[in-house]
């Protein structure tokens, strides 16, 4: 079981502080990129779900094509139809340190930017 607890540091000195005193127990940095989809209508959005492809050290690929299993659940699961488009709302990347103190596995992230695309659509 994973339980995750975020906490917000109050800026990016704090951020660099707390970087420099787990220095000693860093195991990896991972690159990540975020990418959040949604109908045309806001289908997900407005049942409280997002649909996030997650990349990670930014040489993955990942495509989304007709028999994705991933769209077909999404599909299945809210009501979004066959001739429905899911358009991409946006995305941000960010680095994530990870640490090993004590037995537990901490995570620094840091957000590098937010931005919007265009509105890209995905037929599926």
């Amino acid at each position: 079981m994973e339980v995750e607890v975020k906490l917000r540091l109050p800026d990016s000195n704090s951020h660099q502080k707390l970087s420099i005193i787990l220095a000693s127990f860093h195991t990896k940095t991972l690159i990540q990129e975020n990418i959040f989809f949604d109908t045309t209508n806001s289908k997900l959005s407005s049942n409280f779900a997002a649909l996030r492809l997650r990349f990670y050290n930014l040489d993955s690929y990942c495509g989304l094509i007709e028999s994705s299993k991933i769209i077909q659940r999404v599909r299945r699961e809210f009501g979004v139809g066959e001739n429905e488009v899911l358009v991409c709302l946006g995305m941000f990347r960010n680095v994530r340190q990870v640490f090993d103190w004590k037995g537990l596995k901490l995570e620094l992230v840091m957000r590098l930017n937010v931005r919007v695309k265009s509105l890209r659509r995905i037929r599926s």
